[in-house]
């Protein structure tokens, strides 16, 4: 893939928070997950995706998400108040 091909982690989270306001879970949760693949450590994915998970009524995998962001970055308001 060419370099000019290649989509940003911003352009990445741009994407995911579309299709998640658009209401695609499905796409959302996918690409959210394709983050994680590039930035294992980020913190904003796991929070998204255990409210994606949430909402989709997988509440285990929801928390554990959830956990992962917290775990990573402690003061992360979002994930303390979902």
């Amino acid at each position: 893939m060419s370099k000019e091909n290649q989509v940003t982690i911003e352009d990445a989270h741009k994407l995911a928070e579309r299709f998640f306001k658009e209401g695609n879970l499905t796409l959302a949760e996918r690409t959210y997950k394709d983050i994680l693949n590039a930035v294992p450590n980020d913190s904003n994915s796991y929070t998204h995706l255990g409210v994606i998970c949430y909402q989709l009524g997988r509440l285990e995998e929801a928390l554990e998400y959830l956990q992962q962001s917290v775990d990573i970055n402690p003061s992360n308001p979002w994930a303390m108040n979902v």
